[in-house]
């Protein structure tokens, strides 16, 4: 398909009225309420971006659906997938997935006289082809697909992605830099002065606080080079630092394992990640209660090498509220086998634990 000019995409034309839809009243108003006076309309759109993702969050029990952890009947609720949930979701209510991010924010820049579009892209691309037409959006296509997302203001065009692992609506809560708003114009310097103005808008919404970069590993490097005042820190204190670290975060939920892995990330290497301290996200059932399912972080932790020396592993795992807990190998194995832990379809597996192996009160059996 030939490449499209996006001013002529993103016309006046084609924007959405969002006429159809209903959001929560009392939450769009405090949101436009907080908008800073006297700033562009660009910056208005940024703002309002930044502010939806500290206040909303991604649902954890929908991640372990979309990652086939969970099935649809195994599911708590369905409500996400139901246009008319819009109108209960507020700062309190905030469990949102990506078109319902979407929506909402379309709609309150609509309010205040801001253009958006939700498009089509060609297979595995990202640059926009088509905005979808808007009555074919929210009558065949919400609640089934993630929707690529435009906004159109003075003479800028950005776009959105909403995403449940390590995205804004996390990144925003810790205020590290953005990553899934982005300039879509081919021009570097437009794109420069783009992030330029995210960083402003990003200093109103945080009253000055500092933004912390999201890669991590470029700070220690260039921090390197300009000190002769470095030591090595051995795995058993880093282990330490980071398990600490973990139990004094203030999040919960799909929020609360993002900080867990920003952290990892920030204090170990990837060949420690991969030899001293694995962690891998599952989904956890609870098996005789009418519970939400919810993930869950399982850790090996091994001070010399968890494949080489796998008898000296040591698993734990962390659930929220209820903190680290270790558990031995056998119980571990045993909760897979009962269906009560279960893997995401492309995540990373356990070292130690067989996979393929089901069983209930009457059988044992292979599947």
């Amino acid at each position: 398909m030939e490449k499209v000019e996006l001013s002529q995409l993103f016309t006046e034309e084609n924007k959405y009225r969002y006429d159809s839809i209903s959001i929560n009243n009392e939450f769009a108003k405090m949101i436009i309420s907080s908008i800073p006076e006297n700033i562009t309309q660009l910056e208005k759109a940024i703002y309002v971006y930044i502010k939806l993702c500290k206040l909303l969050s991604y649902d954890d029990e929908f991640l372990l659906y979309i990652t086939r952890a969970l099935s649809k009947k195994e599911m708590s609720s369905t409500n996400h997938t139901k246009i008319d949930n819009l109108a209960n979701i507020n700062e309190s209510n905030n469990s949102v997935v990506c078109w319902e991010f979407v929506a909402i924010y379309g709609k309150i820049l609509s309010m205040i006289g801001i253009n958006s579009y939700v498009y089509d892209t060609e297979l595995f691309e990202d640059a926009p082809v088509e905005v979808v037409d808007e009555r074919e959006y929210f009558e065949q296509r919400y609640g089934k697909w993630h929707p690529g997302f435009a906004v159109n203001v003075d003479n800028q065009i950005f776009s959105i992605s909403i995403n449940a692992m390590v995205g804004d609506l996390s990144l925003a809560k810790h205020n590290y830099e953005l990553k899934e708003i982005k300039s879509l114009h081919n021009d570097e310097e437009e794109k420069k002065k783009f992030k330029e103005t995210i960083n402003k808008v990003y200093g109103m919404v945080t009253n000055g606080a500092e933004i912390k970069p999201y890669n991590f590993e470029k700070e220690v490097d260039d921090y390197i080079e300009i000190t002769d005042n470095l030591r090595p820190v051995k795995i058993e204190d880093k282990i330490a630092i980071f398990f600490s670290k973990v139990k004094q975060s203030e999040f919960l939920g799909l929020e609360f394992i993002n900080d867990v892995f920003l952290l990892g990330g920030n204090i170990f290497n990837e060949k420690e990640l991969k030899d001293n301290c694995f962690a891998t996200i599952i989904g956890k059932r609870f098996l005789e209660e009418q519970k939400k399912s919810i993930p869950i972080i399982v850790f090996a932790i091994n001070k010399t090498s968890i494949k080489d020396n796998p008898n000296e592993n040591e698993y734990y795992i962390l659930e929220g509220i209820n903190g680290l807990v270790p558990i031995s190998l056998q119980q571990l194995q045993e909760s897979f086998n009962i269906g009560e832990f279960r893997y995401f379809a492309d995540g990373n597996r356990v070292p130690g634990i067989l996979e393929g192996v089901r069983h209930n009160a009457n059988s044992f059996f292979i599947c």
